[in-house]
């Protein structure tokens, strides 16, 4: 049932901005015959992402990813068409409420927001695939005062697929290895579809060796994938999950892995007991908590000393990072919480949708945890 309210909403909007963009067209349009090409055009780009996951399901994998590409490169296009076009219609209806003048001949209307959506679109392209090293430093006074520090490398929101595959995650191993980490996280996210049935797809990061393990958590894209299939794409990545359960890495640092909040939703458990899995963990430990949503309940600020999240992609591609705003505090980067807990919330470092960012490049995170 929760599948159909989706399928509905999500004809109901995505159909809404296609109808929209088709009317922005229409009037430029020089025959009848051209409104039905379009009209076949925009119907199978809001069909597109569904039938992408259905042939991928069905083990189409070729016409999948060629529909995968063509698909949500549009809905960037179009997203950012959208977006702008309603700024102009805004400003074009104060204009006209003025001086009851028509600012601007409908050829205008159209093409003004569809360029500017074109050459931000493919800036976002290159965007996307230049990785960004964010470096932080933790002081501590848990670490041991002779230790010369800990280095944690985190991932978030690979999304890997049919549009992230192993070529991109070759990129993000070969940085990881550069910087020679102690322990890597994925904070969830880690899948976006049913993909690691492909040969090779978790290639690369098999082979990264990092000296403490590598651990994961899940997103709320596992629950979507199918939760076993995810867990077992995320594993064979050589990734250790952490479900609701803290691991001791040394004789100073614990690292706690929760669920996505879809694990309650799906119901896979009743409910996440955050503050009473922080307080197993004795207080003078640094505890290194990995939660998906960078949501911060207030009982546990205190009980951690450095959360990291993802999720939030910092809106991937500009002005969505104003959408997506109300709904977290934090959207990106290092918050201080309390004089003890801080909270780290990555961009990502892969794509969901559209293999586009604007003004939200992808990262991976480096954190240095050092004594005081």
């Amino acid at each position: 049932m929760s599948f159909i309210f989706f399928l509905f909403f999500y004809i109901l909007i995505y159909g809404s901005v296609h109808t929209y963009f088709f009317f922005k067209v229409k009037p430029l349009l020089p025959t009848g015959a051209s409104s039905i090409l379009l009209i076949i055009f925009l119907a199978l780009m809001v069909s597109g992402p569904i039938l992408v996951r259905v042939w991928e399901q069905i083990g189409w994998i070729t016409p999948a990813r060629l529909l995968a590409w063509i698909s949500f490169i549009w809905m960037g296009i179009l997203f950012l068409f959208f977006s702008t076009s309603l700024i102009l219609d805004l400003i074009r209806f104060v204009y006209f409420v003025i001086t009851r003048v028509a600012p601007l001949t409908p050829q205008q209307q159209f093409y003004i927001p569809m360029m500017l959506a074109l050459i931000v679109s493919v800036y976002g392209l290159f965007e996307a695939q230049i990785i960004r090293i964010e470096r932080l430093t933790i002081n501590s006074p848990k670490v041991p005062s002779g230790a010369s520090g800990f280095k944690i490398a985190q991932i978030s929101d690979l999304h890997m697929g049919l549009i992230m595959g192993s070529s991109y995650q070759q990129k993000v191993a070969d940085l990881i290895a550069k910087e020679n980490p102690d322990l890597l996280v994925s904070t969830g996210d880690f899948v976006d579809a049913s993909m690691c049935h492909l040969n090779g797809a978790n290639e690369p990061l098999i082979k990264l060796k990092v000296p403490a393990g590598k651990f994961a958590i899940t997103g709320n894209h596992e629950f979507y994938a199918g939760l076993d299939g995810a867990i077992q794409c995320t594993e064979a990545a050589g990734f250790r999950m952490l479900r609701n359960e803290s691991v001791e890495i040394n004789e100073w640092l614990t690292i706690l892995g929760v669920d996505d909040d879809e694990a309650v939703r799906f119901r896979v458990v009743e409910n996440i007991d955050e503050v009473g899995l922080l307080s197993d963990i004795a207080p003078e430990r640094f505890v290194l908590f990995l939660r998906h949503r960078p949501r911060v309940k207030t009982e546990t600020v205190g009980k951690f000393d450095l959360m990291l999240s993802g999720h939030t992609h910092k809106g991937q591609i500009f002005p969505f990072s104003l959408l997506t705003a109300p709904w977290f505090t934090h959207l990106a980067g290092l918050k201080k919480l309390s004089d003890r807990s801080n909270l780290y919330v990555s961009r990502g470092t892969g794509c969901w949708g559209p293999p586009i960012r604007f003004l939200a490049p992808p990262e991976i995170t480096i954190i240095e945890i050092v004594p005081e």
